[in-house]
């Protein structure tokens, strides 16, 4: 688990056999980043197909990013100087992640689509 922003690698040892994983580079440790999901309202959530997030604040850059549960990205739309996002979730009826990443924080939504 990172307990700082930084690259890291997977080391799997058994026996005498190591093999390390590429490097990833982690860059949403700390405070400020974790925040901003708490400042963060959704609703309707179950939704029949509209969703209204509240970011808080405005900011500048927000991509809302809509993937389903094995990781399949289904939607994503770029916003400029916004503190609200209506979303339209033209999906089959599950769970879906929202990445929302709004100038350099991320926030990652659970959303129920009826």
């Amino acid at each position: 688990t990172p307990t700082a922003n930084g690259s890291y690698a997977v080391i799997v040892t058994q026996n005498t056999c190591t093999d390390t994983s590429a490097c990833q580079i982690v860059s949403t440790v700390g405070i400020a980043e974790n925040d901003f999901g708490k400042h963060l309202s959704v609703f309707p959530n179950p939704t029949s197909g509209q969703l209204t997030i509240n970011l808080g604040a405005v900011h500048n850059e927000v991509t809302a990013i809509i993937r389903n549960l094995i990781g399949q990205e289904t939607f994503r739309k770029n916003f400029e100087s916004v503190d609200k996002l209506i979303l339209n979730l033209q999906v089959e009826p599950g769970v879906y992640i929202i990445e929302i990443l709004a100038d350099d924080k991320k926030a990652l939504i659970k959303a129920i689509r009826e």
